[in-house]
């Protein structure tokens, strides 16, 4: 069972049946998901209710081992970020960035959280080894949020309303890869060695914010159900199944493509990545 930090809201009750969860070992193992505009969702009118999220399962059996060393020293675990861009990294803390346009030099500008979560136990809070935990970042054009586990852990402000999000173009666009940092990307494999370690599941984004009763919804499933939502029908307090723009599962058990669930936007396994039968329960 995950760790137990829901907040007591209704939770949904339709589930997925997942199969498998991907296995990265540190060195050079990711997937591409590619540069397209599904999994780089912008903000600009959020009266509209458009806005992004990104989220995960992920597991390492070395958290909590340790009494005050980092077990991940910088290690990426999503990311589509060169100088814009967003991306979740686990170094001391689980970390996030994400970048918002802005008119002034040299253009944009990141909003950043440190989680209160650490990877290895020190008399607080900490993720536990061998355990899932949901991990999620919502943008709605003014606040970043970081959720931990259905909890809101981290909130920045970026002072004003309706910010869009920024992304590097032309010949300084970078692919969305799960498990590297694209900063420095060529030819399937990461130059910054920042590659993760462990395992990730039901990697999804949306073009909107999820509240914080649809994150909560996501994890208790699992928390309370022991079985994963099903994240492409709305049920309960999650709704938002039409705002999906990808969702890689990692169901195939093998071979070099990480189908994309709710679009076309199939993903490229790289580098020997593993599966295991490890799933979030």
């Amino acid at each position: 069972m995950a760790l137990g930090l829901g907040c007591g809201l209704t939770h949904a009750s339709a589930i997925s049946k997942a199969e498998y969860s991907w296995v990265l070992d540190g060195t050079d193992d990711h997937i591409n998901l590619g540069r397209g505009a599904l999994v780089k969702p912008t903000t600009t009118d959020t009266s509209e209710g458009v806005g992004f999220t990104a989220a995960f399962w992920c597991k390492n059996d070395a958290w909590g081992e340790g009494s005050g060393d980092v077990v991940n020293p910088s290690e990426t675990m999503l990311a589509t970020i060169a100088s814009g861009g967003w991306d979740f990294a686990c170094t001391t803390r689980i970390a996030v960035n994400l970048a918002i346009d802005k008119a002034s030099s040299p253009g944009y500008e990141y909003l950043s959280i440190v989680g209160s979560y650490k990877p290895f136990y020190n008399g607080r809070t900490f993720y536990r080894a061998s355990m899932w935990h949901h991990v999620a970042i919502t943008f709605d054009g003014r606040y970043l949020k970081l959720y931990t586990d259905g909890v809101l852990d981290g909130t920045a402000d970026a002072g004003e309303d309706d910010n869009p999000m920024f992304y590097n173009t032309g010949s300084k666009d970078v692919e969305c890869l799960i498990g590297a940092d694209p900063t420095s990307y060529s030819g399937g494999t990461s130059g910054t060695g920042s590659h993760w370690t462990g395992l990730i599941d039901d990697v999804a984004i949306w073009n909107t914010a999820l509240d914080i009763e649809a994150l909560d919804a996501i994890y208790e499933a699992v928390n309370t159900d022991g079985a994963m939502l099903d994240l492409t029908k709305d049920s309960g307090d999650y709704d938002y199944s039409g705002n999906m723009t990808g969702l890689w599962r990692a169901n195939e058990g093998g071979g070099s493509v990480a189908i994309d669930d709710v679009g076309s936007n199939n993903g490229v396994v790289k580098n020997g990545v593993g599966y295991s039968l490890s799933v979030p329960s």
